[in-house]
C-alpha cells in the first residue's frame, strides 16, 4: 500500500464506528454481535443489514414469550462478552441495538460510544470535576471526583450490565423497558432486580445468575 493509501486508512480509523467495526473481529466478542463491514463508499462505509431495530414498536408487536424474553437474555449474555473483551459501551438505548431472529441474538448497530476499558478510564481521568456527577460520559459513570485535584478518577464506576439494566430493562422517560413486556405477575420481581442491578457497579456473578434464573423460569 502506498503512502496515500496508508493516510486514507489512518483517516478512516479516526471514525470511532469504523475503527470498532474493523477491530471487533479480532476480539473475543462473537461476530454475530455487530454488523459486518462490507466495504467503502466515498467518504462513508457500508455494513450488512441484519436484524430488526429494537424499540417501542418491537415491544408492542412481539410478546414476552415470543421474543422479548429471549432479547433480554441475549443482552445479559452480551454484557458478559463485552466484559471478557474489556469493552465498555456508553450509549445504551434500545434503538442502538437490533434483534436477529435467525441467531436469536442482540447486535449493536451504533458503535460511536464504545471504548476499550483502559481508553474509557483515560477519558474519565482527563475530565475536570466539582462533584461525582461531572464524572460521566453518556451512560458510563466514573468512579468518583477527586475534589482536591479537581479531576475525575480513572476507575470506572459502573458496568455494562448495570447500564443495560438501567437503560434497556427498566422504563425510562416515555420509553418502555423490555421488562415492561413481561406478564404482570412477574413485573415487580423483574423491576426490583433490574433496579438493584442498575445501582451496582461490579456486574457480579450473583446478579448475572439471578437475571438468568428469572429469565428462564
Amino acid at each position: 500500500m502506498d503512502l496515500a493509501g496508508l493516510e486514507e486508512v489512518h483517516r478512516r480509523l479516526q471514525h470511532e464506528e469504523f475503527y470498532f467495526l474493523s477491530v471487533l473481529p479480532f476480539t473475543t466478542v462473537p461476530a454475530h454481535r455487530f454488523p459486518k463491514l462490507l466495504g467503502l463508499c466515498g467518504d462513508g462505509f457500508m455494513v450488512e443489514r441484519s436484524g430488526v431495530v429494537l424499540g417501542e414498536r418491537f415491544i408492542r408487536e412481539h410478546g414476552w414469550e415470543e421474543a422479548v424474553k429471549d432479547v433480554a437474555m441475549s443482552f445479559v449474555d452480551f454484557a458478559t462478552e463485552l466484559d471478557a473483551a474489556l469493552l465498555e459501551i456508553c450509549d445504551v438505548k434500545l434503538d442502538n441495538f437490533a434483534w436477529n431472529p435467525a441467531t436469536k441474538s442482540v447486535l449493536v448497530i451504533d458503535l460511536d460510544s464504545m471504548f476499550f476499558k483502559e481508553a474509557l478510564g483515560i477519558q474519565f481521568a482527563s475530565r475536570q470535576c466539582r462533584d461525582n456527577a461531572d464524572c460521566r460520559y453518556f451512560d458510563c459513570r466514573g468512579d468518583r471526583c477527586d475534589a482536591e485535584a479537581g479531576m475525575c478518577r480513572m476507575e470506572i464506576g459502573d458496568s455494562n450490565l448495570a447500564r443495560i439494566c438501567r437503560k434497556i430493562f427498566l422504563p425510562r422517560f416515555w420509553q418502555k423497558g423490555l421488562f415492561s413486556a413481561a406478564p404482570l405477575v412477574r413485573i415487580p420481581g423483574l423491576f426490583a432486580l433490574a433496579e438493584r442491578c442498575g445501582r451496582g457497579g461490579d456486574g457480579s456473578e450473583l446478579v448475572f445468575g439471578q437475571l438468568r434464573q428469572m429469565l428462564t423460569d
